[in-house]
């Protein structure tokens, strides 16, 4: 994201980070070593962390996640869970999904049953959970899915992964996945 703003690709905007995502960047800033090169060499040799910057705010309490829903001003959110089973983006989704100058782009897979594959199918009025109740959406904002991208590590990326760590460990559990690739 720094970098298409420094390059001008894309507007001054502030880009609200939220969720997990906050102390996977956390990781991220803490190993740089474990980076892929590019964003490696940045951090390392340029002194350059592409998880800070003027306009990144990170979402770490109610009133940032009311500034980032409430503004008036085009931001981009970026929240956890990418399923929309649970997470920030239930907040955010019950709050700008009825606005059609809003869009909701997922990244990558989206299980089948979730609310975000529902979405990413076309359904267009859902129910979400507000307190104790229900509440019926009309979804207004356009939705996108952006292929190309995962959280998840391939089996060879995994074991390549493992092959750095020191100490090695005896046992390995995966705990998300599918089931032949993870038991290999």
């Amino acid at each position: 994201m720094n970098t298409a703003l420094k390059e001008k690709k894309i507007p001054e905007i502030p880009v609200y980070v939220d969720g997990m995502i906050y102390e996977v960047t956390a990781l991220y800033t803490e190993y740089p070593e474990l980076l892929a090169k590019p964003v490696r060499d940045q951090m390392l040799y340029q002194g350059e962390n592409p998880f800070i910057g003027p306009n990144i705010v990170y979402v770490n309490d109610e009133s940032k996640r009311q500034e980032a829903i409430y503004s008036q001003s085009p931001a981009v959110i970026v929240s956890t869970s990418g399923m929309m089973t649970g997470g920030p983006i239930l907040e955010y989704f019950k709050h700008l999904a009825e606005d059609e100058r809003n869009i909701l782009g997922f990244v990558s897979y989206q299980a089948p049953g979730t609310l975000a594959r529902r979405l990413a199918e076309g359904e267009r009025e859902v129910e979400v959970r507000e307190d104790s109740s229900t509440r019926r959406v009309k979804v207004k904002m356009d939705v996108a899915s952006i292929e190309g991208f995962t959280g998840h590590s391939t089996r060879s990326e995994l074991l390549q992964f493992l092959k750095y760590l020191r100490p090695k460990p005896k046992t390995v559990v995966f705990n998300h996945g599918s089931l032949r690739p993870s038991s290999a």
